[in-house]
């Protein structure tokens, strides 16, 4: 992944579906620790990151298992994980924080604001195939 508006990702099919493509992400083109959309990522194998990606309606018909490719999220993909990764829980956690602190909670209101972000997280675990079937991946033969 370079400095771009994109995600960019390198890796070979896994299974094709007839709606859907699932590709092993190469572990040395991976920098998931960095991206603003991992959390959404479908899953992980041993090898590397699986993302299972809807690219096109017949995708048999152009993808087959082993084909080298390469997925590029959009811009609005990565602002859209971005929103609900970092500055919804942002918000939470700071109105919360405030909130407490204008009725003179003390620490409590910081604690209030960290139980907030444990209860976001595990709502946004609970819809995270939802939210993942959102990001639009472009994919392409390399």
């Amino acid at each position: 992944m370079g400095v771009s508006d994109s995600v960019s990702h390198r890796g070979i099919v896994e299974k094709v579906g007839c709606d859907y493509i699932v590709v092993k992400v190469k572990e040395d083109d991976c920098n998931c620790e960095g991206c603003s959309i991992t959390a959404l990522c479908t899953g992980r194998s041993v090898e590397g990151p699986l993302l299972t990606v809807k690219p096109c309606p017949r995708p048999a018909d152009r993808f087959k298992a082993g084909d080298r490719v390469r997925l590029t999220a959009s811009s609005g993909s990565t602002l859209f994980s971005s929103f609900w990764l970092f500055i919804v829980p942002l918000v939470i956690l700071v109105a919360i924080v405030l909130f407490g602190a204008s009725k003179d909670w003390g620490i409590w209101s910081v604690i209030a604001g960290v139980g907030a972000m444990l209860v976001y997280d595990g709502i946004l675990f609970s819809f995270r195939q939802r939210l993942a079937s959102r990001i639009h991946w472009d994919v392409t033969i390399e």
